[in-house]
């Protein structure tokens, strides 16, 4: 869990300087909100995968699912940039990622997503107007609630993994952040991460019981688990009001 808490901030911050070259060079939108789709995207899988017991995902790969997301999201933002072809080649000089390797990703990535299916040829699809594979449109479940990794990444933060220099006040920032001042520090992060394990499931199967297997992984009752996932729901929606401008 840690070496992947610390691939994914690695990958988030990649996005990031990433999409602020595409910005320079007239390829992508002004603005941070692809970046956090692109991100979004990646948490959401791989919480899905813990939480399916699909599986453990190489920290290795975390690296290429973030710039699948990345190119994944950007697509899905404005088709009027044409990100196809062009930018796969641009992301294989900057970061030395193949394009045959950006694609593999992105259909793990977006399969992982339950997404609709690629086309039968295996997936390299038809060229939409900037080139790439025309996708289904994203699921709002898989965008729009936080998933375990969104909540544990700032524990695991300031529990004392080491930051590189472009991340060096993310510990500071998740002190300040109201998931700590809210309460949230009393709860392990143990928990709080089979908890939100089980919110993916719950809001994409809302009959599913809680997994026995969440308890045993956290080592806290199903009472704990519960009270920390009320817990968080709470937060999760007065953060959502507050983003939404209805504070």
């Amino acid at each position: 869990m840690l070496q992947l808490a610390y691939a994914r901030m690695v990958a988030g911050v990649n996005v990031v300087k990433y999409h602020k070259r595409l910005m320079e060079l007239g390829m992508a939108k002004e603005g941070y909100g692809t970046p956090v789709l692109a991100m979004s995207l990646l948490d959401r899988f791989m919480a899905a995968r813990a939480a399916s017991e699909q599986g453990q995902i190489n920290p290795k790969d975390v690296e290429y699912l973030g710039w699948a997301a990345h190119w994944a999201a950007l697509k899905h933002a404005s088709s009027a940039y044409g990100l196809g072809k062009w930018m796969a080649e641009d992301l294989e000089q900057w970061a030395g990622m193949k394009q045959d390797k950006l694609r593999e990703f992105e259909v793990i990535l977006l399969l992982g997503l339950g997404e609709e299916k690629p086309n039968s040829d295996g997936g390299s699809g038809e060229e939409g107007e900037g080139g790439g594979r025309e996708w289904g449109r994203f699921q709002p479940w898989s965008l729009e609630r936080p998933t375990s990794y969104a909540f544990i990444e700032p524990f695991l933060a300031v529990m004392g993994i080491p930051l590189n220099s472009d991340q060096g006040k993310f510990a500071e920032n998740a002190l300040m952040t109201s998931l700590f001042w809210d309460g949230m520090a009393a709860y392990a992060p143990s928990m709080i991460a089979a908890s939100a394990a089980f919110m993916t499931l719950k809001w994409k199967t809302p009959d599913a019981p809680y997994p026995d297997n969440l308890q045993k992984v956290s080592s806290y009752s199903q009472e704990d688990l519960a009270d920390c996932l009320a817990h968080m729901e709470n937060l999760h929606r007065r953060h959502s009001r507050y983003r939404e401008g209805r504070w």
